[in-house]
């Protein structure tokens, strides 16, 4: 408008656009750090949600594996295995999230238990310990930690800079810039349990239930032993400061304060939980059961084929999940009512933990950025408007 010094402006103004940022980003196992499923940024059309394409990603051998994806950066990540000859992941493969096209791949010495993304970067974790930064975009190595024996069994979660590791007894945050150990925590029974973290803290659940919520700077906050039941040693998923425990296979499913660690409830189901804001969803017995945060009552089921045995993801008003036989429903989040289905190359399944005698294996959806990724078997099929 101009001051006693100078004088109004007469520039034409000038119009620019700019490309939207991708709405969400899937950068953990069950989606984000927190092991929520939750991507509250996308909103699916059921009426035009049709598959944009599908990869066999171990066309060899055919008896693959396809981990749990990543989606960031129009890309996706995951780790592919042959069941048949190998008890870990063997390589890892960065996919055009438009075409599935393979941007890059690589085949690390040691195999690889998890992936994790954040800031432009995908970290990679083997079983006996190396940790890799690789430039997402290009597979570029940024570095690298030699092995050290530590026997790793769950996935790596990368948190606003820092990535926290689960080892055998040992707890570790890493530097995501260089791989400098910042802080590490010695635990019981360390296994088979991705840290979930959020600004309160992170959070594990080893065998026997032994619990630890740590602050981001490594002080334990508290620990908690529920009694040996089952396998414990599973991903806790939080929401709403709780903290949800289901315990492994057999184990019990707990809900916990996560600021105080007290027993507030328990909840169903014979797997990992997933949220949206008013909702928990665990399946149980091949149905699908959508339930109070508090952990009852049930507000509604699903049955579909039976055989329903996928953690879902949730998004605005939509609950994705599948079956063994490989078939995928999109539910009305409110009602439980069928609002899409899809037939899937494979068994459809969330696998935290354990199948058989192999530790190590984690498996499940994503949905980010528009897209619904499906691991089934040896393929990976996404889904887009």
């Amino acid at each position: 408008s101009g001051d006693n010094g100078s004088s109004p402006s007469v520039s034409t103004p000038v119009a620019i656009t700019v490309t939207p940022p991708p709405t969400t980003v899937a950068t953990a196992f069950q989606n984000d750090s927190r092991h929520d499923g939750m991507d509250l940024g996308d909103t699916f059309n059921p009426a035009t949600l049709h598959q944009a394409w599908s990869v066999n990603l171990n066309p060899t051998s055919g008896t693959g594996t396809v981990s749990y994806p990543l989606i960031a950066g129009g890309q996706i990540f995951v780790m592919v295995a042959d069941v048949a000859s190998s008890s870990e992941f063997g390589s890892f493969v960065a996919l055009d999230a438009a075409t599935g096209a393979t941007d890059w791949q690589v085949s690390p010495n040691g195999g690889l238990v998890g992936l994790t993304y954040d800031g432009g970067q995908v970290f990679a974790q083997g079983a006996t310990g190396q940790l890799t930064a690789y430039d997402a975009a290009s597979g570029h190595v940024n570095w690298t930690i030699p092995a050290d024996g530590d026997s790793i069994t769950a996935p790596l979660t990368a948190y606003d800079g820092e990535l926290y590791t689960s080892g055998s007894g040992t707890l570790f945050a890493w530097s995501e810039a260089n791989g400098q150990v910042l802080w590490s925590a010695q635990v019981w029974n360390g296994d088979m349990s991705s840290p979930a973290v959020d600004d309160s803290g992170v959070y594990v659940d080893y065998a026997c239930d032994y619990s630890y919520r740590f602050g981001l700077d490594g002080t334990t906050r508290w620990t908690d032993i529920f009694g040996c039941e089952g396998y414990g040693g599973a991903t806790s998923g939080l929401n709403g400061g709780h903290l949800y425990l289901h315990g492994g296979d057999n184990g019990p499913a707990l809900i916990l304060s996560s600021a105080t660690g007290v027993r507030t409830g328990a909840f169903g189901g014979n797997g990992m939980p997933s949220f949206d804001a008013t909702h928990i969803y665990e399946v149980n017995g091949g149905v699908l059961d959508a339930v109070d945060q508090s952990g009852s009552p049930t507000l509604w089921s699903f049955t579909g084929d039976g055989a329903i045995d996928t953690t879902p993801v949730t998004t605005n008003g939509i609950v994705f999940t599948g079956s063994s036989n490989g078939h995928l429903y999109g539910l009305d989040s409110s009602t439980g009512a069928q609002v899409w289905t899809a037939a899937a190359p494979g068994s459809v399944s969330t696998i935290d933990g354990i199948l058989g005698s192999r530790p190590g294996i984690h498996i499940g959806l994503a949905a980010a950025d528009g897209l619904l990724a499906v691991p089934a078997g040896r393929f990976l099929t996404v889904y887009t408007n």
